[in-house]
């Protein structure tokens, strides 16, 4: 009897223990995936839906919309932004600007999101939420803007590309860190046009366009970034766009503590 109450007890002492194992061993594992989840998880701002600490870096891209397009050049600067989308890294920032001939289209973005990520981890997110997010956040007013610049509309007086390139990189460049890596593309046919200075009045070299006054005015610090041109060209002034007219955007961008790293002909 004694030997059958001694056998029960150490039963139910293993039993004991392996329950204890069993809660201990749960615990940690929620505490493992509370610590996975609060160092993979990034707390975002609720409008731009950057990291609270800031874009992991800063793409801005400017759009000429001071003359029309042709159907041939819509479709493939549609192409060329589909592809700056994609390319755009999960919580980088980017940014749309238009050049038109008015204060209020050069200064404020027609869009300005961070990438939040578009896919998920079933086991601890919901994949349709993190989508929809995506979708709303991001993919969606993208490619509104983007129909926006797009569409054909009235050529304008000016073309005051300086300006906004300015405008763009006190914007977009201006509040990053240092260390953060930024781009800007120009979908442009680079002609200068105001009052000013304009390129229709014959090609100076940036030499002597640094000897104007002007030139101070609209002077870019564009932090290191890398240039892309998307080189649109135009068939009625065809003695302005070339090799020198290139050679003139070379200089600025390098002047203004930039790099271009490439001039991309736009088909059409």
């Amino acid at each position: 009897m004694a030997r059958s109450r001694s056998s029960r007890k150490r039963r139910e002492d293993r039993r004991g223990a392996l329950m204890i194992a069993g809660v201990v061993l749960i615990l940690l594992t929620l505490a493992g995936l509370v610590a996975y989840l609060s160092r993979t998880r990034v707390e975002r701002d609720r409008i731009s839906f950057c990291p609270v600490g800031g874009a992991r870096g800063v793409t801005a891209v400017i759009v000429d919309r001071t003359d029309e397009l042709s159907p041939v050049q819509q479709a493939s600067l549609l192409n060329h932004l589909r592809r700056i989308r994609e390319e755009t890294q999960q919580d980088h920032l980017l940014m749309l600007f238009a050049i038109g001939d008015s204060s209020k289209q050069m200064i404020e973005p027609v869009f300005a999101a961070c990438k939040p990520p578009s896919g998920a981890d079933p086991l601890i997110e919901n994949p349709e939420f993190v989508r929809a997010q995506f979708e709303e956040k991001f993919s969606g007013p993208f490619q509104e803007a983007v129909n926006s610049l797009l569409m054909i509309g009235a050529p304008s007086a000016e073309s005051p590309i300086l300006e906004t390139i300015q405008a763009a990189s006190v914007l977009a460049f201006g509040g990053a860190k240092d260390e953060v890596p930024k781009q800007l593309i120009i979908a442009s046919d680079m002609i200068q046009n105001t009052k000013g200075f304009s390129q229709y009045r014959g090609l100076s070299s940036f030499e002597e366009f640094q000897g104007l006054g002007y030139a101070a005015r609209v002077q870019a610090r564009l932090r290191g970034a890398e240039v892309e041109v998307l080189y649109l060209k135009r068939t009625t002034e065809p003695s302005l766009q070339g090799t020198r007219h290139v050679q003139f955007w070379r200089d600025y961008v390098a002047g203004s503590e930039g790099t271009l790293i490439r001039v991309t002909s736009v088909e059409g």
